[in-house]
């Protein structure tokens, strides 16, 4: 009788233990970017690149444009958003150095507080000749 209670003891233990675990471990990954959606990338001189996602309760979209060699690109981009019904959208753009920080993407702001689903795109291209590579992120 003692072995049983020890032994439901023990597994409730550790199923305390392995819901504590997993916890922490899905929390802490909302504070990681994570790609999402199609990388597109093109070559050649003032090169173009254009990607987009479809992505559920995102916390977070940033996005990245690496070139190769470095240097100045411009992009631009939208963000729509749902929360049933209810649609709302924002753009911006960015010119400078091409980056290739995956931990700090470039910050696309959400139009609405906590979406359903929201649907981003990125179009990016060279001041120059080289590789152009374009990805979305999201937490």
């Amino acid at each position: 009788m003692e072995a049983r209670a020890l032994k439901r003891a023990w597994i409730g233990a550790l199923a305390l233990a392995a819901m504590i675990t997993a916890s922490a471990a899905f929390g802490a990954t909302a504070t990681f970017w994570h790609p999402t959606g199609v990388t597109s990338n093109g070559s050649g001189a003032f090169a173009v690149a254009a990607t987009y996602a479809n992505t559920s309760h995102p916390v977070q979209l940033g996005y990245d444009v690496s070139a190769a060699p470095r240097q100045r690109v411009s992009a631009s981009w939208t963000v729509i958003c749902t929360i049933g019904p209810i649609v709302r959208a924002k753009s911006g753009h960015f010119s400078g150095l091409s980056t290739t920080n995956l931990l700090k993407p470039h910050v696309m702001p959400l139009p609405m507080a906590t979406p359903e689903r929201c649907s981003p795109a990125v179009a990016a291209h060279l001041h120059g000749t080289g590789k152009i590579l374009v990805l979305i992120l999201k937490r």
